[in-house]
């Protein structure tokens, strides 16, 4: 599908909670045309996405370069370990069939996705977009209030992702309105963008969802970061990744 939309290629569904399955959204082929068998590119791209696996930094972030070709892969921060190298396995498989000769591509799962491209990974930050959204709608006695936690939520989100670090930006809360239901909201951003790349990352992913502000849920994922809040809880709270490594600290000579 080639629609362009202000310079994005947006892919859209919505879902319904009874029947939604993850599966392989996208994927996003590119507009940067093919490669040719048996050029060096064709043999960069395959390192880079057999090698990529091996590349997790511990904190579900994989990245591989080789040549021209870059690839990153990010699994969502609640996900454990054996699930997020399964998802990412997968993924490399799933856009490799279904972007066979394509130069770059963009794929998602429920709990993973890949890309890779030629360019510099914030060079295609902005062409593709998928969403999705909550079939079931607020009721209009609700919007006022449901629009106000929403928004109260991204914004208590954003920042925390971005100011994760340079191994993990990701961040999940829940709030609850006096007198009204929980909402649950995560956002996450590729580890290697800095504190601003991820913070406006996440703001264009945010004024991207703001129409569907009558659905009791939505999901936008780009190629460096991802939101999503729904009116049920849909993360695991009780996982927690290894501790961050901290830095070491700097040696003194005395005379």
């Amino acid at each position: 599908m080639d629609l362009l939309i202000y310079s994005f290629l947006i892919l859209i569904c919505n879902f319904d909670l009874a029947t939604t399955q993850e599966e392989f959204s996208g994927p996003f082929c590119g507009l940067s045309g093919n490669y040719t068998q048996n050029t060096d590119y064709r043999h960069n791209l395959d390192d880079v996405l057999y090698t990529l696996i091996n590349t997790n930094n511990g904190f579900g972030f994989y990245n591989s370069t080789s040549g021209q070709a870059n690839a990153a892969a990010l699994c969502r921060g609640d996900i454990q370990p054996e699930n997020c190298r399964r998802c990412v396995d997968d993924a490399t498989r799933r856009i490799r069939q279904q972007c066979p000769v394509q130069i770059e591509a963009v794929g998602w799962y429920e709990t993973c996705f890949i890309r890779y491209s030629n360019r510099s990974m914030g060079s295609i930050n902005d062409l593709v977009v998928f969403y999705a959204w909550n079939a079931r709608n607020v009721s209009d006695s609700s919007i006022v209030q449901w629009n106000k936690g929403v928004a109260d939520l991204l914004s208590a989100l954003l920042p925390e992702a971005a100011g994760g670090g340079q191994f993990r930006k990701y961040s999940s809360l829940n709030i609850t309105p006096p007198g009204f239901w929980t909402i649950y909201g995560m956002m996450q951003c590729t580890p290697e963008l800095s504190e601003m790349e991820c913070s406006d990352c996440l703001y264009g992913a945010v004024s991207l969802v703001q129409p569907l502000n009558r659905s009791l849920g939505a999901k936008l994922f780009r190629p460096s970061c991802f939101l999503q809040y729904e009116n049920y809880s849909f993360y695991d709270s009780m996982w927690f990744p290894p501790p961050i490594p901290s830095s070491p600290s700097p040696t003194s000579s005395g005379k």
